[in-house]
């Protein structure tokens, strides 16, 4: 889906405003987006909603450069999502939307039991850790195959191992069911 497509979602609203709420989503805060980041926001957490996953109070920042992210052009931490990314420019805006968005519904809902359980069906040692490869790492997994089935497979997950769709399938049904199954 393109970002064009995004503004023509029945559901998406332009606000500006500092710290205006993403409809029907009071938890979710975005601070002074313009109105592009703003109903990209809207979809993304409208696919956390029809998925049945409840994001934790957030406040989604949207920057003009990679400074607000610590370097990167997404980070997310305590509550607060950073995006740096050029929304016009940058190919896949979605997909970091929706990745971010995970790291902090992840970090909000998954206890440790279930952190090791997506280990170990992915094959990794480690969940997070500057020691090892960003693509190696299960927090990274995790928030990448969230995103994949959040678009429903439109977008390639950027991880190593097994890219295969039934084995992607596996991972997002075990973490959507917070590793009840």
């Amino acid at each position: 889906m393109s970002v064009g497509a995004i503004a023509s979602l029945p559901d998406a609203v332009a606000l500006t405003r500092a710290g205006d709420p993403v409809p029907g989503t009071p938890q979710v805060v975005v601070v002074d987006a313009p109105p592009v980041a703003m109903e990209l926001a809207v979809w993304a957490v409208g696919r956390f909603e029809a998925a049945g996953l409840e994001l934790p109070p957030t406040e989604v920042h949207f920057h003009d450069g990679i400074e607000g992210c610590r370097g990167f052009l997404g980070y997310a931490q305590g509550g607060r999502v950073d995006l740096c990314v050029r929304l016009e420019m940058e190919a896949g805006p979605q997909r970091l939307v929706l990745h971010e968005l995970a790291h902090a519904w992840e970090s909000a809902t998954l206890d440790e039991a279930c952190r090791e359980r997506f280990l170990q069906l992915r094959d990794l040692d480690v969940w997070a850790g500057a020691d090892v490869e960003w693509k190696q790492r299960g927090i990274e997994q995790l928030a990448e195959i969230l995103a994949w089935g959040l678009a429903d497979g439109a977008m390639a997950p950027m991880i190593d191992g097994d890219r295969d769709p039934q084995a992607l399938s596996g991972a997002y049904d075990l973490v959507r069911s917070r590793c009840a199954a």
